[in-house]
């Protein structure tokens, strides 16, 4: 059955041209190149003219080829595209939906650990403050021994109080039964301008920045210069150069 989707096989290397006329019109092109370093005459200007019409044409032809050739498999990126797209984006959608009940979730858990993770260093303070205490009322003199035990106890249960504070806070995560892995947050670090004159001020210099800066300035100025086709409608530090060239 005829189809316009590509084979099996369709990935491999291209066979290449075969050397028909654009080759002889590039052997022309190196004899040109080595004979005639100028143009001498009318005459010789003239056959220069038709050879660039013939490589223009050739040019034309050869480009042709590769758009004919090519259609078959734009018509089938086209299709491919209109089949995937539609549920592709309504997964996004759904992905996204989800993603944020999770979020939700979490930043709740989050919230939830970070409070039991101070209520545990409140916890190992005031342990500590009535080991502190109970050791202070033993090492007054006739203390008994019961009050020895009893800042010895303190001291013991403020240690253990102490290590738990000292636990790293965990992180929250979604560990569901039929799932592969863990779902958890993960922190993306970006930046916002605040200040345009500031951010501007201090990547003056910086290398990359000026790069891109120049580059959009040429592109901006080159289309002004096309439109207003005057050399003194240049801004400061642009200048317009007008160019002759062979059409």
């Amino acid at each position: 059955m005829d189809t316009d989707i590509p084979g099996s096989g369709h990935n491999q290397p291209p066979e290449p041209m075969p050397a028909e006329r654009w080759a002889e019109l590039v052997d022309n092109a190196n004899v040109w190149a080595k004979n005639v370093p100028k143009i001498n005459s009318a005459e010789q200007a003239g056959r220069c003219q038709a050879f660039v019409d013939q490589l223009r044409l050739e040019t034309e032809a050869v480009e042709g080829a590769w758009d004919k050739e090519r259609e078959p498999h734009d018509l089938a990126l086209v299709a491919l595209r209109a089949k995937y797209r539609p549920p592709l984006e309504l997964l996004g959608i759904a992905l996204d939906k989800m993603k944020a009940l999770a979020k939700d979730w979490l930043d709740r858990e989050k919230a939830r650990l970070a409070h039991e993770a101070a209520e545990r260093k409140r916890l190992a303070a005031e342990a500590e403050a009535e080991a502190l205490r109970l050791r202070q009322e033993a090492a007054r003199g006739g203390a008994t021994v019961q009050a020895e035990a009893a800042a010895r106890q303190a001291e013991q249960e403020a240690e253990a109080a102490r290590a738990l504070a000292l636990k790293p806070v965990e992180r929250p995560a979604i560990k569901g039964e039929f799932s592969a892995k863990a779902m958890s947050m993960r922190t993306y670090w970006s930046a916002v301008i605040t200040d345009e004159k500031l951010a501007l001020k201090h990547f003056a210099k910086h290398p990359a920045i000026r790069s891109a800066a120049l580059e959009a300035i040429v592109k901006l100025e080159t289309a002004h210069a096309k439109k207003v086709k005057d050399a003194t409608q240049a801004p400061p530090g642009v200048r317009f150069d007008k160019e002759e060239r062979p059409v």
